[in-house]
């Protein structure tokens, strides 16, 4: 019969692993394109609905208002910045996890394989003085 391709060592781990850290960072680049066009989307129309609201604001109302506006600005991107460095700082984690984990598995892939080595060089060891003592008898 064939034989089945080991559960302890993955094929091509490394393949899988690039492959899905790419699908990873595609999907939080578009997760951020999406979050800024959305923002830009609601400063639109907040401006828009403040205009329609008041047709002539006076310069230190607009300027309020401006200042205003760049603050909470800021506050999303500091908002959006910390939560994209807490995002790396997990997939960095996990990525070292993995790493520290495919390191045992080859560990014990590698003591699985030196012990089965050892069961069959003592069964040969067995076979080989069973034979001589029946040429001795």
């Amino acid at each position: 019969h064939a034989r089945r391709p080991s559960k302890l060592v993955p094929q091509n781990s490394r393949q899988a692993a690039a492959a899905r850290e790419l699908r990873i960072r595609e999907r939080m680049e578009a997760k951020k394109r999406e979050r800024e066009e959305a923002l830009a989307k609601a400063k639109e129309e907040y401006l828009q609905r403040l205009e329609d609201k008041d047709h002539q604001p006076n310069a230190q109302k607009k300027e309020a208002l401006h200042m205003a506006i760049q603050e909470r600005e800021r506050r999303e991107k500091e908002r959006l910045e910390k939560k994209q460095r807490e995002k790396e700082e997990q997939q960095k984690q996990m990525e070292e996890a993995a790493k520290r984990a495919e390191a045992e598995r080859k560990k014990r892939y590698k003591e699985i394989k030196a012990s089965a080595h050892e069961r069959e060089q003592r069964a040969l060891e067995r076979k080989e003085k069973k034979k001589l003592q029946k040429e001795l008898a």
